[in-house]
C-alpha cells in the first residue's frame, strides 16, 4: 500500500516539472526527468503487485490476499494513460485518478481477502 501512496504522490509531480525547474527547484522528478520518472512511477506500482506474493511467501498474508491482484487489469490501463500524457498536465488527470482508484481497489481487494482468511475454517 505504501508504494501505491508513493504513487500517488509521484504521478501528481509531473505538472509541476517545467515551473519547479523554472524557478531553481531540483525536485527529485525534476532531477530524475519526466521519462525516468515514468519508470519510477511503472516501478512503483509493479512493486505493489510483487510484494503480495512475497508476503504470501514469507506467511506474512494469507493466500486470499492475493485477490488484489485482479487490481492488475487497472493497473495496466492506469501506466497506459500515465505513458500517453505524462506530459500533458490536463490529458493526465485521468492517470491522477486511476491512480487513487487503484490504491483504494487494490487495499480493499487486501482487505477483503484478509477478511476471507479469518471466516475459512
Amino acid at each position: 500500500m505504501g508504494l501505491l501512496v508513493a504513487a500517488i504522490l509521484w504521478i501528481n509531480e509531473f505538472p509541476d516539472v517545467k515551473a519547479d525547474l523554472s524557478v531553481g527547484k531540483r525536485t527529485a522528478m525534476a532531477r530524475v526527468g519526466p521519462q525516468r520518472s515514468l519508470k519510477v512511477y511503472e516501478a512503483m506500482l509493479a512493486g505493489a503487485f510483487a510484494c503480495l506474493p512475497l508476503a504470501v511467501a514469507i506467511g506474512s498474508a494469507p493466500p486470499t490476499a492475493l485477490l488484489a491482484l485482479l487490481a492488475a487489469p487497472l493497473a495496466a490501463k492506469t501506466v497506459k494513460a500515465a505513458r500517453a500524457n505524462y506530459g500533458d498536465p490536463h490529458a493526465l488527470i485521468p492517470a491522477n485518478g486511476g491512480t487513487i482508484l487503484l490504491a483504494i481497489v487494490f487495499g480493499m481487494l487486501v482487505i477483503g481477502g484478509v477478511g476471507l482468511a479469518a471466516l475459512l475454517p
